[in-house]
């Protein structure tokens, strides 16, 4: 059997991780913040962090890395997209 003590302060923990990573999906919505200035701040929260914290912002990592994959294969698709419909109505290009 764990103390209360103990699982008040998991528990806790686990709210102020909550808060963090909720601050930091928050931020990446900002229009105005670097997706880069966000991976070195959750590369930093991890360096930090104990190993429930390290498995959650991993988890992070991930959907940024997989968010920023579909953007850029979004833009590269538009870029194509773009390219024909110019050949298309000019084609000496």
């Amino acid at each position: 059997m764990t103390h209360p003590y103990a699982e008040r302060c998991k528990l806790h923990t686990n709210n102020l991780l909550a808060e963090r990573v909720q601050k930091i999906y928050a931020d990446m919505r900002k229009p105005l913040n670097n997706s880069d200035d966000l991976l070195v701040a959750i590369h930093t929260e991890i360096r930090y962090a104990d190993s429930d914290r390290t498995y959650l912002l991993n988890n992070v990592l991930k959907r940024l890395e997989e968010a920023d994959k579909r953007e850029r294969l979004f833009y590269e698709k538009l870029s194509s997209l773009e390219y024909q419909i110019r050949q298309a109505l000019d084609p000496s290009i």
